[in-house]
């Protein structure tokens, strides 16, 4: 298949872009951190630009899209609504039309946060009341991909994995911070069932195949807290658990409000897929495989700093 995947040096995108390069034609589209991998095209384009979008799809006439750009940065977002949108909602829609145009089968990747996080775990068709704008920009980027692209697949999920960039996603923050000997929090009342991004690809592939279309929730199969999942890390990569101390959401000043309890039911991905790979345990043992194996130094060469 000829693939192309945006927010190709992101933690979600990067990891992508090295898995698939092995067995798919893959055209990287990246904004600001080029791709430099063998096999694979690097291309740079501002997806905020209709005409980019469209002069990029024409040219390489991808079969499959997989759109993982988008603007993460919750706290500055919430202050920000028009970048907020313009990231989240209005490149979604650019990169929706241009893959109808030409045929290409769309995957739109969402979030958690979409839901309030006061009744999880919750179904595709549960009610989305976010509460920042993060969480709003990314629900009206779902909405704009279903009135342009009604027949794209939307995953809402919650991941986490080996970063290709300098930052840490949350099981790097635990792991960085133990290995250090560094003292750690994590929320005790702050649910939510993540996912390796290594599995979700796999997953992914799965439902592209199967041509089904919709929302789709995709998760691990146990819902727990942050603290409990800093814990998990720590057994699995035999680093010190006891440095990780429980504290509860209310006790930070946080300038924006975070869901409590995002968990997401899987129930209806679960019975088109192979279910091992929403175990957790699996997930975090794979994570730590993969350091083992020189994965985290092999995804972090791939991407122009």
């Amino acid at each position: 298949m000829r693939l192309l995947i945006t927010g190709a040096s992101g933690l979600l995108g990067a990891n992508i872009v090295l898995d698939a390069h092995r067995e798919h034609e893959v055209i990287a589209v990246y904004h600001r951190h080029a791709i430099e991998l063998k096999g694979a095209q690097s291309v740079s384009a501002d997806l905020s630009q209709p005409g980019r979008v469209k002069e990029l799809f024409d040219r390489f006439q991808p079969e499959w899209v997989i759109h993982c750009a988008a603007d993460t940065s919750i706290d500055e977002l919430e202050g920000d609504p028009t970048r907020a949108f313009r990231a989240n909602r209005d490149m979604a829609a650019n990169v929706a039309e241009a893959a109808r145009e030409i045929g290409a089968k769309m995957v739109h990747i969402s979030t958690d946060a979409v839901f309030d996080g006061r009744e999880g775990p919750y179904r595709e068709g549960d009610p989305t009341e976010p509460v920042n704008v993060y969480g709003k920009s990314k629900l009206a980027g779902e909405h704009a991909v279903q009135a342009v692209c009604p027949e794209a697949l939307i995953i809402r999920t919650n991941i986490f994995g080996w970063n290709a960039q300098p930052k840490s996603s949350l099981a790097e923050w635990f792991i960085n911070n133990l290995k250090q000997g560094i003292p750690c929090k994590g929320f005790v009342d702050v649910y939510f069932n993540p996912l390796l991004v290594n599995h979700l690809w796999v997953i992914i592939k799965n439902l592209l195949k199967s041509d089904l279309w919709g929302v789709f929730h995709v998760g691990s199969d146990q819902c727990i807290s942050k603290f409990e999942f800093g814990v998990r890390l720590a057994e699995s990569f035999d680093l010190k658990k006891e440095l990780i101390s429980a504290i509860e959401i209310e006790k930070v000043s946080f300038r924006t409000p975070r869901p409590k309890n995002t968990c997401l039911d899987c129930s209806k991905t679960r019975k088109v897929i192979n279910v091992g790979l929403l175990d957790l345990e699996s997930n975090i043992d794979f994570f730590h495989e993969l350091e083992q194996l020189g994965y985290v130094e092999e995804i972090r060469k791939m991407v122009v700093q």
